[in-house]
C-alpha cells in the first residue's frame, strides 16, 4: 500500500529576517541666552534672523523661543493677541553673512494671547540640513492691531550682544542690516 505524503507535507511562505536597522539618534543642545533680554514684538522688521554656528552637521531637530514674557510681569497693562509668526532658515555666506533661504514647508507658529513663556518647535519632518552654520529667525504674519505701544506681542531677544550675529531686514527693504540683538532660543540637532 503506496503512503500519500502530500497530505503529511508541511508548506511554508518565506520569511525575510532583517537586522534591526534602526540606529540611535544623537541629539545635540545649543543654547542661545544672555544676561539681559530684550522684548521684541517684531512690527518694523519684517526678517529676524539669528546665526547659529559652531554646530556638528546635521539635520535641525527642533528650536524653542520665549514668546509674551511680559505677561509675567504684575502690573503691566496687556492686550496681547493672537499672533502668526513664520519660521525662517537661511544659509551662511562664506563672510557670515544671510544666503539664500532655505527652501522647507511653510512653518507657521501661532502664539495665543494667552501664551507666555518657551514654545518649542519640532523641525524633524522639514530636513534641514546644517554644515555646521545657519540662520534661524522668525517673521511676523499677523499685523499690529493698532499703532499705540500696548503689548500685544512679543519675543525675547538677548540685548546688546557681542557673542551673537545677527540680521534684520526694514519693512520694504531687501538689504540686511547688522543688529546688536539675538533671539534668545534653544536649537536641537540630530548629529550625522
Amino acid at each position: 500500500m503506496a503512503q500519500d505524503i502530500s497530505k503529511d507535507t508541511l508548506r511554508m511562505k518565506p520569511i525575510l529576517i532583517e537586522k534591526n536597522q534602526a540606529r540611535k539618534v544623537k541629539i545635540k543642545s545649543f543654547r542661545y541666552m544672555g544676561s539681559s533680554s530684550l522684548h521684541n514684538p517684531l512690527l518694523s522688521e519684517p526678517e529676524v534672523l539669528t546665526l547659529v554656528d559652531m554646530l556638528p552637521e546635521g539635520y535641525l531637530h527642533s528650536v524653542s523661543f520665549w514668546f509674551n514674557n511680559f505677561m509675567e510681569i504684575n502690573n503691566y497693562p496687556i492686550e496681547a493677541q493672537d499672533t502668526d509668526v513664520e519660521l525662517l532658515a537661511y544659509e551662511v555666506n562664506p563672510d557670515n553673512t544671510p544666503g539664500n533661504r532655505i527652501e522647507h514647508e511653510t512653518n507657521i507658529i501661532k502664539v495665543t494671547k494667552d501664551f507666555a513663556g518657551k514654545m518649542t518647535i519640532d523641525l524633524s519632518e522639514l530636513n534641514i540640513l546644517s554644515k555646521g552654520k545657519i540662520y534661524i529667525g522668525l517673521r511676523r504674519l499677523t499685523p499690529s492691531a493698532s499703532n499705540n505701544t500696548r503689548q500685544e506681542f512679543e519675543v525675547n531677544f538677548v540685548c546688546n550682544s557681542n557673542t551673537y550675529t545677527s540680521y534684520i531686514r526694514k519693512l520694504g527693504s531687501s538689504a540686511w542690516l547688522k543688529s546688536d540683538n539675538a533671539f534668545e532660543m534653544e536649537v536641537k540637532l540630530e548629529a550625522l
